[in-house]
């Protein structure tokens, strides 16, 4: 087939795949043009149902509106009131620029947009369908702008088909919205899925802990350290969470560049690098960033959907980044040094130690099956041939057969066996509760809220009781008894913030088993007493062969026969 020049149809169907994936590019395109009006309030209604052609998103704002006028350009490709010249762009202030949005909304949705200025008595409504008005007459409205988006991608198949489901697609849209809202605290913000408000978060000028307190609940924001940091002409500004407040996952950590809320790889890693030596391996702090820099430092126009920024000299930036983290924690550490003592400080072998409470507490029977609970009938002559030998550094028990030597992954096989004991429990509906003395209340974020409502009636099978309480909070009241009682608030919050509801449709209940038995099974970091170490090797001998890998894929043994050794030796 020879080279053909494309239609301008399907030139402006690929330049709107680029900037629209999926229904969250939607929403971040019509809040972000609704910022720029300068409102005080902005609401989103979400309507899920995007795989079936049935979802919604409106967005309503009291800024100012478009002028009857410019209606007649506001479907065209780059048609924008925001620059006027390529030099515009290096003073850039404005969240839109590129007048690209509503165009490629346009050109894959249907559109219905109705927007009145204050100095006019009517406003004006246009319909928007496959990148052609359909509709354009004069309404009555309040100051502001409406816009409603249906039939999504009906104009471009292709996306359509790889949607993820309604609750992956609302879950991103609640992430998108905390994110813009942490940096605006001075609008007003309520978002609706479905029918019911997901949050409203009303003005907090002046006050950003309280839009904080909003969406992450008052125990995070009692533990947020400011960070006020100026080197030249950057600035570092925002909050930071104590070490001992950690999450199972980075998504609480927000970043802006110059207000604008972007993904940033560099400055997460300058944040993390700031925390070393201050959080356990794998746990995440809650953090919300602003780094303020000259206009002409960065480049916003660098990605399609303006997600990610280019910085001029990116070391500078996040190494003055890395220092204003540094002071803050410091100076924070040393505060509640002096306020609380020095045992209340978060290091990796103190309190904030994830789960470290419960890996030192544990008993030989909660490291393995109980015969008692398990389909397994352990035979206690079957360590007579076997002898312990010990450790290599603190993750691997060392066992001697008669002609084999036997190296064991103490914590993968911990976690497995753990496993065992869950799904034995689960599937035949035997789990016990231990109710705890005192309930705890665990904050809901719309997130976790929408996670906690996918798996809460297999939690409660499990052996979990929940009790409502208030609007943003469940009461944990009992725990499977399987579980020792230490860090139950962390571990249910971690598998809230951490679980993917598509990994969860996939393989159902057994992938939050997996994290359970992860997060809760014999820690690589502490020894075994060698009458436990036997008791440990026994049970792990007995399980059969397809289950000689922990649930999340790894080895639990290595085996070296004298054979092998005999031809590493070169004596065969």
């Amino acid at each position: 087939m020879g080279i053909k020049r494309l239609s301008a149809e399907t030139i402006k169907k690929i330049a709107a795949g680029e900037v629209i994936e999926c229904p969250t590019d939607i929403v971040k395109e019509l809040v972000e043009n609704a910022i720029d009006a300068k409102p005080s309030r902005i609401f989103i209604d979400i309507r899920g149902g995007f795989q079936r052609l049935e979802g919604s998103i409106r967005v309503v704002d009291d800024g100012v509106g478009i002028a009857g006028e410019d209606f007649n350009n506001l479907f065209e490709r780059h048609s924008t009131s925001k620059i006027v010249g390529l030099d515009d762009l290096l003073g850039l202030n404005t969240l839109g620029f590129r007048g690209e949005a509503l165009a490629s909304i346009g050109a894959v949705c249907r559109v219905e947009l109705a927007s009145r200025i204050d100095r006019s008595e009517m406003g004006n409504r246009v319909v928007c369908d496959n990148g052609k008005k359909v509709e354009f007459e004069p309404c009555a409205m309040p100051e502001g702008t409406i816009v409603n988006v249906k039939d999504i991608f009906k104009h471009l198949p292709a996306r359509l088909k790889f949607l993820k489901t309604d609750r992956v697609e609302l879950n991103k849209i609640t992430h998108l919205i905390t994110h813009i809202a942490l940096f605006y605290n001075s609008l007003s913000f309520e978002l609706v899925i479905n029918g019911a408000r997901s949050f409203y978060s009303p003005s907090s000028e002046g006050e950003p802990l309280v839009r904080i307190a909003d969406l992450f609940g008052y125990e995070i924001a009692d533990a947020m350290t400011e960070v006020i940091h100026r080197d030249g002409d950057v600035r570092v500004e925002g909050f930071i969470s104590a070490p001992d407040i950690t999450r199972g996952n980075s998504r609480n950590m927000y970043i802006a560049v110059n207000g604008r809320p972007v993904n940033d790889r560099e400055i997460i890693y300058a944040i993390l690098n700031a925390y070393k030596g201050l959080l356990p391996d794998r746990r995440y702090p809650t953090a919300v960033v602003n780094v303020i820099v000259p206009t002409d430092m960065y480049d916003v126009n660098v990605h399609p959907r303006k997600s990610e920024v280019r910085f001029r000299d990116v070391r500078r930036v996040t190494g003055i980044v890395y220092k204003g983290i540094s002071r803050a924690l410091s100076s924070a550490i040393k505060f509640r040094s002096a306020v609380l003592g020095a045992s209340s400080i978060s290091s990796p072998s103190s309190k904030s130690s994830t789960f470290r409470k419960s890996e030192t507490a544990l008993s030989r029977e909660d490291l393995t099956l109980k015969s008692g609970e398990s389909h397994i009938d352990v035979n206690g002559d079957s360590l007579r041939e076997y002898k312990y030998v010990g450790y290599i550094g603190k993750k691997y028990v060392i066992y001697s057969g008669r002609d084999d030597l036997y190296i064991v992954d103490q914590h993968a096989t911990a976690e497995r066996l753990l496993f065992n004991q869950l799904v034995s429990v689960y599937e035949s509906g035997s789990a016990k509760t231990q109710v705890l003395l005192i309930p705890k209340p665990i904050y809901l974020s719309p997130e976790r809220e929408q996670t906690l409502s996918f798996i809460r009636a297999d939690l409660e099978r499990l052996g979990y009781d929940f009790d409502e309480f208030g609007d943003k909070f469940i009461l944990l009241r009992g725990i499977p008894s399987l579980l020792p009682r230490h860090e139950e608030v962390l571990l249910l919050e971690d598998i809230l913030d951490g679980l993917d509801i598509d990994r969860i449709k996939e393989r159902g209940i057994y992938c939050v088993l997996a994290e359970i038995s992860c997060h809760k099974s014999l820690r690589s970091d502490r020894r075994l007493s060698p009458e436990e170490a036997d008791k440990f090797f026994n049970d792990l001998l007995v399980l059969p062969d397809d289950q000689r890998r922990c649930p999340h894929g790894r080895r639990l043994m290595m085996v070296i026969s004298e054979e092998e050794m005999d031809r590493y030796f070169g004596r065969r």
